[in-house]
Order: C-alpha cells, then structure tokens, then sequence
C-alpha cells in the first residue's frame, strides 16, 4: 500500500508555543510524516509542552498564595508551605505536591527569566529544575545573575540542544 506524505507547514519550526501551533500539530496525520518532518514535528511538541509546563507552573504558584475562606479566596502574603489545593486537584502525594510547588513558586518569584525560557520553549522542564534545584540556596542576587548568564535568550535553540 502507498501512503502519501502529508507536509508539514513552511516555518514550522518558527511557531511561536501556543494555541497556534497546538491547532497546527493537532491537524498533522503523524503517521504521513517524512521522518525529517517527523522530527520537526517532535521539535514543535517539545516547544508546546515546555509552554504548558510554565504555564502551569504559573497558575500553580497562584493557587499556592491562596487560602480558603467562607466567602472566597484570600492571597496570603507567605506561600501555604503544604500545597493541600495542588495535592488535592491534581491527586499528587504530599511529597509531590510540595515539590512541584516549590519548584512553580521558586521560578515565579526568583527566577522568572527561567520560567519565561520555559514558557518560550528555548529549555524544558528537566533544564528549568536544575536552576533551581542549584540556586536554591544561594543570594537572590546570585540567582538572578547566574539565571541571567545561563538562560537561554530569544532565538536560541529548541529544548535539548
């Protein structure tokens, strides 16, 4: 049986992480690919979950401000160090939640150069992780200029390279 390829979009590589470029994969038969579209595509993916990744380390430092009330939410001033709500909504172990927690609230608060490489697509994850797990304990002022130094800036390469 011929199968005939189906072509990816001109500048593919080039979308932004987003709506966009979720609508453009989601519409792709992955199974027509060429195998050097297949890995632009694995590329586009990879940009796409970093994006989300930051996005949804965004709003879970958000939740981690928050403590219940009667009448609604009230932001506390000091994160909630337990992350009962993350625990509970996305049904993490303890461990887990304040893990991820820390790691949402470290790059809101004192590496968002990281997060916005994270949210880009120019580092994953696993990159975002290590700056914090390695400037944890130093001077914010550290941080910030080590995270200056090493982040990957606009333009740089896809995560992994």
């Amino acid at each position: 049986m011929i199968v005939e390829r189906q072509r990816i979009p001109d500048g593919l590589a080039d979308v932004a992480p987003g709506p966009e470029l979720a609508a453009v994969l989601d519409g792709l038969d992955l199974s027509r690919l060429s195998g050097y579209d297949a890995v632009v595509v694995l590329q586009a993916y990879a940009r796409l979950e970093s994006h989300v990744q930051a996005r949804k380390a965004t709003v879970m430092a958000e939740v981690g401000l928050y403590e219940s009330s009667p009448c609604d939410m009230k932001k506390m001033v000091q994160p909630d160090k337990y992350a009962d709500e993350i625990r509970a909504a996305l049904t993490l172990t303890r461990r887990a939640a304040e893990y991820e927690y820390w790691f949402s609230y470290f790059l809101a608060s004192r590496l968002p150069q990281v997060r916005d490489a994270l949210q880009s697509g120019r580092i994953d994850k696993a990159r975002a992780r290590v700056f914090c797990d390695w400037l944890e304990d130093v001077p914010e002022h550290v941080a910030t200029a080590v995270a200056d130094h090493l982040a990957p800036r606009p333009g740089g390469g896809p995560p992994g390279s």
